[in-house]
């Protein structure tokens, strides 16, 4: 009889394969993981190095990321994580997705004995995405983007930014991007800010606006997207990486 922890273990394998990470250093470290539902053997020894970018809705956080991972030759990882959570739980994308942008938590918590769907609470969520953000940090060299990524993983094994920009300069892109008019705009931005917060507050009893949660804060209406890059890029390779490309954490590994 299969183990019930192999199907858990093929998905995230093989949609870790798509994202061209290497997985030879892994595949044990997940098996144990998944069926622990933690990193086993001291995870803060083995972690990293990670680059975990937070960012206000509208400040150009994903398009930094892309270009810090062509950088640094990291895969970058956004909504991936979500997917990667669905598969462990077993459930639909979609569903995750909703807990994530925590508009239907009380629906889970409510209805859920109700629902011809299998649905999931956002206290099950949090559980299962601290299981796959910790397995991906495990082998190190990633960008991972957004989901409080850097609360869940120990601090010194990576580096933490945060991106924001002016109101003005968010309203911006998110009115080039969406084709929504300045009120549908700030709503939009209102509601993500809210959703952050409210995130980080309840999961980790953190104030997101703390600065001390960052290594390092850049603000894209003061720089070009490639300055910041460059940036970040270099203050994780001073701070991670011995000539030659291989990484070099400060315990010594």
């Amino acid at each position: 009889m299969q183990h019930p922890i192999g199907p858990k273990v093929s998905a995230i394998i093989g949609k870790l394969a798509e994202q061209n990470i290497k997985l030879d250093r892994m595949r044990d470290r997940i098996a144990v993981a998944v069926a622990s539902d933690r990193p086993a053997h001291d995870p803060e020894r083995h972690i990293g190095p990670y680059v975990a970018v937070s960012r206000l809705h509208g400040a150009s956080g994903a398009e930094l990321a892309q270009r810090v991972g062509t950088a640094l030759g990291w895969p970058v990882l956004d909504h991936a994580l979500v997917d990667l959570v669905a598969a462990h739980l077993h459930v639909d994308p979609q569903m995750v997705d909703l807990v994530d942008e925590g508009a239907a938590s009380w629906v889970s918590d409510v209805l859920s004995e109700l629902m011809p769907v299998k649905v999931i609470t956002r206290d099950t969520y949090t559980r299962q995405l601290r299981c796959v953000i910790q397995l991906l940090a495990l082998q190190g060299d990633v960008v991972l983007l957004g989901h409080a990524v850097h609360l869940f993983l120990p601090h010194g094994r990576g580096l933490s930014v945060e991106v924001v920009a002016s109101l003005e300069d968010r309203v911006a892109r998110v009115r080039a991007r969406s084709s929504v008019d300045e009120a549908g705009a700030r709503s939009e931005i209102e509601k993500a800010d809210r959703a952050r917060a409210h995130l980080v507050s309840r999961t980790f009893d953190r104030d997101v606006a703390d600065p001390q949660l960052y290594d390092l804060i850049v603000n894209s209406s003061w720089m070009p997207l490639d300055l910041l890059a460059d940036l970040v890029v270099t203050a994780c390779r001073r701070r991670f990486l011995r000539p030659g490309g291989r990484a070099a954490m400060a315990s010594g590994l």
